[in-house]
């Protein structure tokens, strides 16, 4: 599959840090449905994943925001 616009690329990029991100909260909710059970190492372990994908999604989304658009394409559009 050759991707030449960079709006497909950022569906992508978009779709898979929703899917991640979902994942993961789903996950720590259904881990810490009480404030006893936040503290427990499965909580702490789901919370950090939630703080590592966000931070990953924001470089991603300034990432895709900057990326150039390499020649073939823009000569593939033409």
């Amino acid at each position: 599959m050759s991707l030449t616009e960079p709006s497909d690329v950022r569906r992508q990029v978009d779709a898979a840090l929703r899917e991640g991100l979902n994942s993961t909260a789903s996950r720590f909710t259904a881990l810490s449905p009480t404030a006893e059970d936040a503290t427990s190492p499965a909580a702490l372990e789901a919370r950090n994943d939630l703080r590592r994908d966000v931070m990953f999604g924001q470089f991603l989304d300034i990432y895709v925001q900057d990326a150039p658009v390499p020649a073939a394409d823009v000569t593939d559009r033409a």
